[in-house]
């Protein structure tokens, strides 16, 4: 076999990486060796947990499922103009996680936290670092079921007699909010139409003061001075509908506004007529035409002033009867307004009503347990890892051949003694032959030279007959030897040991030819 020398190129132990990685292999026996210290620290962790399991009090939840309408605070009140019923109408494009949100909030939460912070004050609980984001966060679970507009709404608590009365805080909160809106609508509608009514009545009051003024002045209503603009809401109301707003209905008034004037339009009418008649017999310079024409020219002066005082009467009349019917309607959608507040509004529908859960949510004990044991064993797990790296003792062969610059002779077996006679004969006649029989030397990268090492050794010395075998841990004790056997063991070999052999070597002109290991144990 052919000696390695010196000069070929040497795979060093500091640079090697092999040396310094682990691969999961690696990992896995590491795992195996230290399972006494994982076995104890997952052992520990565990009955800790157990422990902290039984010292935390019991937590209770009670809950309830409300069904979330976005549309029913903006109710159809049907009685109301639609002016008043944008008011009354809420957006609803924020949609429920919107809502959801809202109903998370301190301005409709806050007076349930409020209570259950004083009834823990009454109970002697300190509430010095209690806010009420802690709270929401901790004890109060809100969140709509999947595909749903259902909210479900937990509330947990150590005492079980306070769950059920926070809950009906809750849900008496959840469904004022609901119809809160609504009111607030209806109210500030009230409030709007109560004061254009008092402005309305103001002007309609003057509007009828000047227009029944003008026509007692002007000898145009009836014999008490009082004109009748219409008799009833619904008379004034139709023929205005029916003409959008574009005219004022006609009826009594107008038929009083033209009496005082009617003789005269009927003398003018006969007297035209009998001007006609006479022009066919008489001349036009006749004394008689000349004087139905004075009379006609007069009556028709007479009538124009008549026509302008007409023109005005009907202007006042049309403004009053405008001013009567607004105020008219606003009175009607005031009392449209009031019958809905009257009425009892629908709040959120509640599908299930408060209830404590029988059995306590919390601490989970086998949770906490199993959590325990599980980062016990993954604690231990690195421990065992860190530990076994420490120890600098090498555990697999493939980290020596890493570092090793010789070929590996032979791996012994310590479940196979009986065969190393025949491992010794091979090496004598082979790898170890020499005609000159000159002495070999074995060097241990073992600190002390185990038992089985030793039984090796001795068998090889009974082979070699009249040759040397000398034994050492370094190379600067051996003598001059034609031949150097390395003998190394897993399990004790430790890394330390190892490079400060390769050190060594580099520094010496050794004929090492190769290496034999011991597998562990």
């Amino acid at each position: 076999m052919e000696i390695i020398k010196k000069s070929e190129p040497i795979n060093s132990f500091a640079n090697n990486e092999q040396i310094d990685d682990i691969d999961l292999g690696q990992i896995f026996s590491a795992l195996i060796r230290r399972k006494s210290l994982i076995s104890i620290i997952s052992g520990s962790t565990l009955a800790l947990s157990i422990i902290y399991a039984y010292s935390l009090k019991p937590l209770y939840e009670g809950q309830f499922q409300i069904v979330l309408d976005v549309n029913s605070k903006s109710s159809n009140t049907g009685m109301v103009g639609s002016g008043i019923q944008d008011i009354l109408n809420k957006s609803n494009t924020d949609g429920l996680k919107t809502e959801v949100t809202i109903l998370k909030s301190p301005s409709v939460l806050k007076p349930v936290y409020d209570y259950e912070k004083r009834g823990k004050e009454i109970r002697g609980i300190k509430t010095d670092r209690l806010s009420y984001k802690k709270w929401l966060r901790n004890q109060v679970q809100i969140e709509l079921l999947k595909s749903t507009s259902v909210l479900n709404i937990a509330y947990r608590d150590h005492d079980k007699s306070v769950i059920l009365p926070v809950l009906n805080k809750i849900s008496k909160a959840y469904k004022d909010y609901s119809s809160r809106d609504r009111r607030k609508g209806i109210d500030q509608g009230i409030d709007y139409l109560k004061g254009q009514i008092e402005k309305m009545k103001v002007q309609s009051e003057q509007s009828l003061k000047d227009f029944q003024r003008f026509a007692t002045e002007n000898s145009l209503g009836e014999p008490d001075g009082m004109i009748p603009l219409t008799t009833t809401y619904s008379s004034f109301k139709q023929p205005l509908e029916e003409s959008n707003g574009n005219s004022i209905p006609t009826g009594a008034g107008n038929q009083i506004s033209t009496r005082r004037y009617a003789n005269h339009f009927s003398k003018l009418s006969r007297l035209e007529a009998e001007l006609v008649t006479k022009s066919a017999l008489l001349k036009p310079s006749s004394k008689i035409i000349l004087n139905l024409e004075s009379k006609i020219k007069s009556l028709k002066d007479s009538l124009k002033r008549p026509s302008e005082i007409l023109l005005e009467y009907r202007g006042l009349k049309r403004k009053a009867q405008r001013e009567e019917y607004i105020l008219a309607d606003l009175e009607v959608q005031l009392g449209g307004l009031n019958l809905e507040k009257a009425r009892q509004s629908n709040s959120w529908e509640l599908i299930s009503t408060p209830t404590l859960l029988d059995a306590q949510v919390a601490p989970n004990k086998k949770r906490i347990a199993l959590s325990g044991l599980f980062l016990g064993i993954i604690f231990g797990c690195i421990i065992g890892l860190i530990y076994d790296k420490k120890t600098g003792i090498i555990y697999e062969v493939d980290e020596l051949k890493g570092a090793l610059p010789f070929p590996l002779m032979r791996s012994l077996s310590r479940d196979s003694i009986d065969t190393w006679q025949n491992t010794v004969d091979l090496l004598i006649e082979g790898p170890l032959s020499d005609p000159n029989n000159s002495d070999i030397s074995i060097i241990n990268l073992e600190e002390v030279m185990s038992t089985e090492l030793k039984f090796f050794c001795n068998l090889l010395r009974e082979r070699l007959k009249n040759r040397n075998l000398a034994i050492s841990n370094n190379l600067v004790n051996l003598k001059a030897s034609s031949k150097i056997l390395l003998l190394s063991s897993i399990g004790t070999t430790k890394r330390e040991q190892l490079k400060q052999f390769i050190e060594e070597y580099k520094l010496q002109d050794k004929p090492i030819i190769g290496w034999i290991v011991l597998d562990s144990v």
